[in-house]
């Protein structure tokens, strides 16, 4: 009798110890899921930031390229308005040497 009492409660104990041991085990389980989910939402983040660094690399390469292209574009554009300009200027002067002309032409005529 002593002997079925001493058996029974190491059974006992022996369930409760793998009762624990389960618990532990699903807890663990439980901490290892959260943590692969945080692991995976930085990792997402990580990528994220790297493409904006990438963006923002290039967006600073293609403003870097700007300045001198701008410089370029005003010096072509105050050509441009200068070569506009003369030729207007010549214009004007045709046309008023053409009106000279004309008033010289119609002075002889008188």
């Amino acid at each position: 009798d002593s002997e079925a009492a001493k058996f029974a409660q190491a059974e006992r104990e022996q369930r409760q110890r793998d009762s624990q041991a389960e618990e532990s085990i699903v807890a663990t389980e439980r901490a290892l899921q959260e943590a692969s989910l945080e692991a995976s939402k930085h990792e997402s983040r990580i990528q994220d930031a790297t493409k904006a660094i990438s963006r923002l690399e290039e967006e600073a390469k293609t403003l870097a390229r700007a300045a001198p292209d701008l410089d370029a574009l005003v010096r072509g554009l105050r050509e441009n308005e200068a070569a506009l300009s003369a030729e207007g200027n010549d214009a004007r002067l045709r046309r008023l040497e053409a009106r000279q002309e004309e008033i010289g032409r119609r002075r002889h005529d008188l």
